[in-house]
């Protein structure tokens, strides 16, 4: 009998897709696994959405260990939508401006009803 599988935490963000064994991809996991809407105002709120999702994983991650957003932006299709631009700007805010919670820039641009 084989050893059941830890999920890594990684698996429980909402954009992450784990495939099945012998699927028809190579990959066994698609880091950004997401769906247009056609709207994109509103697209944007949901790449906000999960900008937030996956900082706050990467608050809890072991600080050792390696990020995965390099594997994210990978998987990104070529033509961004409004999902991808929304989470890179929260990640790049983030990034920039640390006093700044993403949570709180999200909530100003709501006050403001400023897209990106």
């Amino acid at each position: 009998m084989s050893a059941t599988r830890k999920a890594h935490p990684f698996e429980s963000l909402s954009f992450v897709l784990d495939r099945a064994p012998n699927s028809r991809s190579d990959k066994q996991r698609c880091f950004w696994h997401v769906e247009p809407t056609g709207d994109y105002g509103e697209e944007c709120k949901i790449g906000q959405r999960f900008a937030i999702e996956y900082l706050r994983y990467r608050r809890s991650a072991d600080p050792g260990g390696h990020g995965e957003l390099g594997l994210i932006v990978r998987d990104m299709p070529p033509e961004h939508t409004g999902i991808e631009v929304g989470f890179l700007h929260i990640i790049d805010h983030a990034a920039l401006a640390r006093s700044i919670a993403p949570e709180q820039l999200v909530a100003y641009y709501d006050r403001k009803g400023a897209g990106l």
